[in-house]
């Protein structure tokens, strides 16, 4: 009862805002309160659970909050009167109340674990009441500062005792869930206040956090609790619950008001937390939480500005429903996922990977992309509805569930992730989160993901990866270059007839050439007939595309290849190389030769001036960097006079039409959101290098797979926007993942060879 009313005073205070109409004051209390998350509960690392299953001590505890608590408290204060117009004073009070609660929370914890009672339990509950009573009737803040001191009073003793200890050894994982959590929980509610209003905002947030109080109650307070004895209550309360659903129902079915019809919805979304929150607690137990907890707030997060775009403010009502309906999915497949055998493990595996690669679109709508026009549909006319998004973005995220035990061996990863999430969510909030801006902010974020699993994919088993990636490109190229060719043509067809390849001749043909060059590098020894057989159709593959970044692309990696195999002593790997120079020599010669033929029977005829096509030009890559206004050079030279939009970026994104000039991720990226939003890829792109130039053991698969990485960052990312768009961008932050965990000295793997192991044991035989 004690850490009950420390934990949830903030949250009484909101539901009785609420619950009497204040809901200006209402929605100021829920940015406080998320400002404070954003803080003291990063820092928390679950710490109630850990302190009740004896895995550390709470005078640690203690000692690491003491030195945290002031600075943690200023930030509080900034991003809560910065960002939004909240009081100061009720500011000040609010984050007084949480940093004295978080200083008293592992003492009040550690009484329980020796089963012994709180004595400031009786204070909160007279103080509490008296201020409820001053704030509604008088409207004053007089009694909120000695409420908000009072956790401290019978703690002091306990406090002077606290232990030196980094308790951030303890629990890493732990912490990077937290801190997932929390920040996203502050972002959701400032988008929901800039998106719909205060007024709107204090009806949904009280409601939610009525609705919401059994499921946070079991998670953090109910729940430790009952795992550390062994009991399951939720077996217990299934007649219960079942009526608390109905209630919720009926709430919401003759709702009339914004605040019932959110009451009836979180009603019913407490009720699947807390099948989320038992799922969540067995993961805890083996440090597992990681994948689900970012998959399910940065979906979260990244679904709000899509629906509000789609559906208008309406939908917010349902906000907590959606979180417990991803949190059920995520930590019971989680959790269930967990008990499967090793051969299930590698059908999922198997499918992740085919998923990943597989160039087949969906829609909002719920249609598979499948485009009847002969050129394809290039554009969507800015309806979010028709935007074409690949299958990848799916095995991307469900793959992090499904293989969530190498994530926390990827630091970088997912101190990447996290700061880019971070910096440009403060970006949008600072220049004013507009809707389009916050659409932005998901396109960015969505392909970064994958760094995770690639991360994660290579820890479990890189091998199958290859493998199945490897047997993906022996059927779907060469029944895309049919397909091309049945429908009379020489040039890349969109049109597969059950579905449509969106971006058939850009970033499409740059993947395949990305995945053939890994997977020769990783089986080359292992699968030399399948890899020969594939190379010239590779080749053909994308001189049919006509992309240049791709075949510049496949030139580099035949170069590389070529230098890999002269050093390791394997001349007869340069067969590979020679099919593939000449399958691309014959077939453009063969699409030169008709093009010259077709251009002699134009000449023949009368002349007509072109009709206008939708199909743009494409520009070429001395073009990107430095011509026009749309180059790079230009766009980087070209400095605004307000330096907050230099740091922070412009508050609306440019016109669609404008887009098509800025040609590269990195400028886009610096238009939107600012310099700061470069900082944790360049950050990435150092570690990187420098790890690469530490290796002692350079193998060839190391070698090559870093130059492939470059060329997509560097050279890809500086030209184009491939890295921003979802297809190419996961498959090229994949690789990057890969290469991450290779990078590490104590990686494991399942290669069955490598180029110097092979040529060793040559030379032994």
């Amino acid at each position: 009862m004690g850490y009950m009313t420390l934990s949830y005073s903030l949250s009484g205070l909101l539901m009785v805002l609420g619950l009497t109409g204040n809901y200006s004051m209402a929605a100021e209390v829920a940015i406080v309160q998320g400002a404070v998350l954003a803080t003291f509960y990063v820092l928390s690392g679950d710490a109630r659970h850990m302190i009740l299953s004896e895995r550390m001590q709470a005078r640690h505890v203690v000692y690491f909050r003491l030195l945290t608590v002031l600075p943690l408290a200023v930030i509080s204060y900034l991003l809560t009167v910065s960002v939004t117009d909240v009081s100061a004073a009720l500011a000040s009070a609010l984050i007084l109340r949480r940093a004295t609660e978080w200083l008293a929370e592992p003492h009040v914890t550690e009484l329980e674990r020796q089963h012994q009672p709180w004595n400031g339990l009786l204070l909160q509950f007279v103080l509490f009441p008296l201020v409820l009573f001053e704030i509604l009737y008088f409207g004053s803040l007089w009694l909120i500062w000695p409420w908000a001191v009072s956790p401290l009073l019978h703690s002091l003793k306990f406090l002077l005792g606290a232990e030196g200890y980094n308790i951030l050894s303890i629990g890493k994982a732990h912490t990077a869930s937290t801190a997932v959590m929390g920040i996203s929980n502050y972002i959701l509610r400032v988008l929901v206040v800039d998106l719909a209003g205060k007024t709107f905002a204090g009806m949904v947030f009280p409601a939610v956090a009525i609705g919401s109080f059994a499921g946070t109650m079991f998670a953090n307070i109910v729940g430790p609790s009952l795992l550390r004895k062994g009991l399951n209550v939720l077996l217990y309360l299934k007649v219960p619950l079942m009526m608390w659903t109905l209630i919720g129902v009926g709430i919401f079915i003759f709702s009339q008001t914004v605040f019932q019809q959110a009451l009836g919805l979180s009603i019913i979304g407490g009720v699947i937390m807390l099948f989320a929150q038992q799922s969540r607690l067995h993961l805890l137990r083996e440090d597992h939480t990681l994948g689900a907890d970012t998959m399910v707030h940065l979906v979260l997060v990244c679904l709000v500005p899509i629906m509000y775009s789609i559906t208008g403010q309406q939908w917010l009502t349902a906000i907590y429903l959606l979180n417990a309906a991803l949190a059920w999915g995520f930590y019971v497949l989680s959790d269930k996922l967990s008990g499967l055998s090793q051969l299930q493990r590698h059908r999922l595996l198997i499918l992740t990977s085919v998923l990943l690669v597989l160039p087949i679109f969906f829609q909002i709508q719920g249609d598979i992309y499948l485009s009847e026009t002969p050129e394809g549909m290039l554009d969507s006319g800015g309806f979010l509805q028709l935007v074409p998004l690949p299958f990848s973005l799916l095995a991307c995220y469900l793959g992090l569930v499904f293989f969530n035990e190498g994530i926390t061996n990827s630091k970088p990863a997912i101190v990447t992730l996290s700061l880019l999430f971070f910096l440009s969510s403060v970006s949008a909030l600072v220049t004013g989160s507009s809707p389009a801006k916050l659409i932005q902010l998901v396109q960015v974020i969505l392909p970064v993901s994958a760094l995770l699993l690639g991360a994660s994919l290579a820890w479990v088993n890189r091998n199958l990866v290859a493998r199945t990636m490897l047997n993906f490109l022996l059927v779907f190229i060469p029944l895309h270059l049919l397909a091309t060719w049945f429908q009379g043509k020489l040039e890349l067809t969109h049109n597969l007839y059950l579905f449509s390849i969106y971006q058939h001749e850009l970033f499409v043909p740059l993947v395949m050439v990305s995945i053939f060059a890994w997977v020769v590098l990783e089986l080359f020894e292992s699968h030399k007939k399948q890899l020969l057989l594939l190379a010239p159709l590779v080749a053909v593959y994308v001189v049919a595309a006509n992309f240049k970044t791709a075949l510049i692309g496949l030139s580099m990696f035949a170069a590389i290849f070529m230098i890999i195999c002269v050093r390791a002593r394997q001349r007869y790997m340069l067969g590979m190389l020679l099919m593939i120079a000449a399958s691309s020599l014959a077939y453009n010669f063969l699409q030169n030769t008709i093009k010259h033929q077709a251009d002699i029977a134009t000449i023949e005829r009368p002349y007509q001036a072109p009709a206008p096509s939708g199909k743009q030009l494409k520009p070429g890559i001395y073009d990107d960097i430095f011509q026009g206004e749309g180059g790079v050079i230009h766009q980087w030279l070209d400095t605004p006079e307000n330096p907050s939009i230099i740091i922070f970026g412009h508050a609306v994104p440019m016109e669609r039409h404008e887009q098509d000039r800025s040609t590269n991720y990195y400028s886009d990226l610096v238009y939107n959101f600012g310099l700061i939003v470069v900082l944790p890829i360049l950050f990435l792109l150092i570690y990187t290098v420098f790890r690469f130039v530490a290796s002692k053991e350079k193998s060839p698969v190391l070698i090559g797979l870093f130059l492939i990485v470059l060329y997509h960052i560097v050279v890809v990312g500086f030209t184009k926007l491939a890295l921003k768009q979802p297809y190419p961008g996961i498959i090229t932050f994949f690789l990057w993942g890969v290469l991450l965990t290779m990078l590490k000295s104590d990686v494991k793997t399942d290669l069955k060879s490598d180029f110097k192991s092979e040529q060793g044991k040559q030379l032994e035989s």
